[in-house]
């Protein structure tokens, strides 16, 4: 029987981390939680709750042991930290900035490792290097690397890049996302619909469950101007009135409205409105969502190609390239199934994931194509490796695709 609701609960830590909270018949997921070590030995106790396509609740708990231990000498670490105008935005929305001001973003590179790291590198896609006073971190030190924008209206977001090596030649890497929310000086309020979690503004959107099942949607409800709002009604073009937490926002800040609602067959689209009142001012916005529920078994059929600098290389010894040099890695990844695709990754021997860059995000519709490049240092000789695409579906299943890769350098 199917079981749905999923809630793990560790006493002393919290509730866990779940991909999903719909478990078929003999399926297993691997929920997770983290906690900072204690001394000596430690034991807590583990409960998985869950509810029948009945309604009857079905529990378990465990109880879990562990112990500490000295650590070894810490290897090399670099972690990466991004903030603008002093606050942390490592989270959308981030900070709210006004839009048009100019403002400071601050990028913070500390050394958690054993021993010095040097020739500290930054790099932001789409900006370029971003200059640092110093290049060398100690231990626990910290190297702050600024630069200033402009900010826009509405959401900004970015991802850097930072690298360092110690005394041995070893390289590590840290990557770190941020954001932040250019307010408008008239008023102003955004809306985003999710289902499910996801934010499916273009059809068909996510593949859902089965019929008669629940699906959840949520609101999220954000006061972008300088005025604070009163009055503020949510409803959805499919199902009426959604009830919120609040009916008023101060400057900046978010609520968070849900709903439900009974998965059919079929495709399916929705539009959330909100409205409220700024000093007298009505002022709206809408989002759209999408999703769908078909009455044949999910398909996976990824596929992946992968060319050197433009050129066919499934084969040796593939491409001639010359060192040194670059050579560029392009991956084209199809789904020719029938349900989405989510957090695709690229797994490449001696490519770092996150020196790949792709056109789009990493979750395809059916039918989608994601293209991505790698640009790295070409290896003499002959290389020959396999490449493998990671995608998982709605329900948590993961697909997989491989395609091998040749190329000749020579000088």
């Amino acid at each position: 029987e199917t079981l749905t609701a999923l809630f793990v609960w560790h006493d002393g830590i919290g509730a866990a981390d779940c991909p999903l909270r719909i478990l078929d018949p003999g399926q297993s997921i691997v929920c997770t939680a983290t906690t900072t070590a204690g001394s000596g030995e430690q034991s807590s106790t583990v409960e998985a709750g869950t509810w029948s396509t009945g309604g009857d609740r079905v529990a378990t708990d465990s109880v879990v042991y562990w112990h500490t231990v000295v650590a070894p000498p810490a290897g090399p670490a670099l972690d990466l930290e991004i903030f603008v105008d002093g606050q942390p935005a490592g989270t959308t929305p981030g900070p709210a900035v006004d839009a048009g001001a100019q403002v400071t973003i601050d990028y913070r590179a500390t050394n958690r490792g054993g021993g010095p790291l040097y020739a500290l590198w930054l790099w932001e896609p789409g900006y370029g290097r971003i200059t640092c006073p110093t290049r060398t971190i100690p231990v626990d030190g910290t190297v702050v690397c600024t630069r200033q924008v402009t900010a826009g209206p509405g959401n900004t977001a970015g991802e850097a890049i930072a690298r360092a090596w110690d005394a041995a030649g070893t390289q590590v890497e840290a990557v770190a996302e941020y954001s932040f929310f250019g307010t408008a000086l008239a008023p102003a309020v955004d809306i985003q619909v999710y289902v499910e979690g996801w934010d499916a503004d273009s059809p068909p959107g996510p593949r859902l469950l089965t019929p008669g099942e629940v699906i959840h949607f949520t609101y999220v409800v954000t006061n972008t101007g300088k005025t604070p709002l009163t009055g503020i009604t949510v409803d959805d073009s499919r199902r009426g009135g959604v009830d919120c937490p609040r009916t008023d926002l101060g400057i900046g800040q978010a609520m968070t409205c849900t709903d439900d609602d009974i998965t059919r067959w079929g495709n399916h689209g929705a539009v959330g409105t909100v409205r409220a009142d700024a000093a007298g001012t009505a002022i709206s916005d809408t989002d759209p969502v999408y999703w769908h529920t078909r009455d044949q078994p999910r398909i996976h059929d990824l596929r992946l190609e992968v060319s050197v600098n433009n050129n066919p290389a499934d084969t040796a010894p593939g491409p001639i390239v010359h060192v040194p040099g670059s050579v560029q890695f392009s991956y084209v990844i199809e789904n020719r199934g029938n349900t989405w695709m989510n957090q695709v990754i690229i797994a490449h021997p001696g490519v770092l994931e996150s020196s790949i860059r792709c056109t789009g995000d990493r979750t395809l519709n059916a039918g989608e194509t994601l293209r991505c490049t790698a640009t790295v240092p070409a290896v003499s000789g002959v290389y020959a490796e396999v490449i493998t695409v990671y995608a998982w579906d709605n329900d948590g299943r993961l697909a997989t695709a491989e395609d091998p890769v040749h190329y000749t350098a020579i000088q």
